[in-house]
């Protein structure tokens, strides 16, 4: 909805993002039309009315990635849809926010997203082994099953698939009890008995 702070996390290109903004902003088209005289024809008020509200759904839209050659694709991709403005930024989304950069800082917190959608890297040949990222995660722990219910223990792990850490990363986004979360996932992570704490 217009107002809901979107954020893909491994943003890439930016599809999810442009998907994202394109939604709104037809909401918000929908809505305009139906205050215009001629709904077929907006006066030249009434348009500016309008990509006015449409450019503000960009000040919502967010996206990190750790590459810099996507990150500025992906900028030409919201400026080509009428965004016109950055909330799109070079830094790895799973790194301590306090190392990001101060603009990405100032712009997303965790606990602040409506919406996270995204379809982060994975794969057995990128695990992340940076122990500085690694200590943030309860999930690149350890974890036995106790009674029925699992229990962290402290044992940190020496490695970690990157989707997993996204999970946690991607919850840790959303605004507590209210936010969403669409991610692509291996079927494995679903489906295999190792993850399953």
């Amino acid at each position: 909805n217009p107002g809901d702070r979107i954020l893909d996390p491994a943003c890439g290109t930016g599809g999810f993002i442009v998907v994202g903004f394109n939604y709104v902003s037809e909401k918000i088209r929908q809505v305009e039309r139906k205050t215009w005289k001629n709904p077929d024809a907006p006066t030249s008020v009434e348009e500016k009315r309008l990509y006015d509200k449409i450019h503000k759904v960009g000040e919502s839209i967010f996206g990190l990635d750790f590459n810099a050659n996507l990150v500025k694709t992906a900028q030409m991709n919201m400026v080509m849809k009428n965004d016109g403005r950055g909330g799109l930024f070079w830094v790895n989304s799973l790194l301590n926010p306090s190392a990001w950069p101060k603009a990405v800082q100032q712009a997303i917190e965790l606990g602040s997203m409506d919406v996270v959608i995204t379809n982060p890297p994975f794969g057995t040949k990128i695990k992340i082994e940076d122990q500085d990222i690694l200590e943030q995660y309860d999930l690149a722990h350890a974890w036995r099953k106790e009674g029925g219910k699992w229990i962290m223990n402290g044992a940190l792990r020496n490695a970690m698939p990157p989707e997993i850490l996204f999970i946690e990363r991607c919850v840790q986004f959303l605004k507590p009890g209210k936010g969403q979360l669409g991610i692509v996932l291996p079927e494995g992570v679903l489906g295999n008995p190792d993850n399953e704490y």
